[in-house]
């Protein structure tokens, strides 16, 4: 094998040493940067929710409005995997005013405040729920998903 062609092949070897060995570093830099982002994001729509106006990007893509805009950077931000969401049915308790606000502010007092929390009910024509139940949609950091199930365990019980 003459020189010029070791040299070519070092050379190779070397861009695929290196490249292995960066691409992990550059790939998380990435990730951090695009989760930053869709957090600020997110907290800029939050703040600014009645005065938002979708750009023609956001409209391409199917965000009409600013409670469309806060799903999108909350999917993004589960893609990414720096939350989690999950849907909590309490088929135990029918919904009633009283019942979901006491749900709602316990949830608040005994568990870290979720990125986002949205309250609803199934209507009564869903037999799979029973009568009316409460749903809670919750997104929040993957370490508290397991403080909300079991908060959810002990609080979905007939009263």
């Amino acid at each position: 094998m003459n020189k010029s062609k070791f040299r070519i092949l070092i050379g190779i070897a070397a861009v695929a040493v290196f490249t292995c060995l960066a691409f992990p570093h550059i790939a998380r830099a990435y990730q951090k940067r695009c989760v930053a982002h869709h957090f600020r994001e997110f907290a800029r729509i939050r703040e600014t929710f009645n005065d938002f106006d979708p750009s023609f990007t956001d409209k391409l893509v199917g965000i009409r409005n600013s409670d469309d805009k806060l799903k999108y950077h909350l999917e993004r931000l589960v893609d990414w995997g720096a939350l989690k969401h999950k849907t909590f049915v309490f088929t135990d308790i029918p919904y009633t005013s009283e019942s979901f606000h006491r749900i709602w502010q316990r949830a608040l007092v005994v568990l870290p405040e979720p990125v986002e929390m949205r309250g609803n009910w199934y209507d009564e024509g869903q037999p799979e729920y029973g009568e009316a139940p409460i749903i809670l949609d919750v997104w929040c950091a993957p370490h508290e998903l397991k403080q909300w199930s079991q908060f959810v365990e002990s609080e979905n019980v007939g009263t």
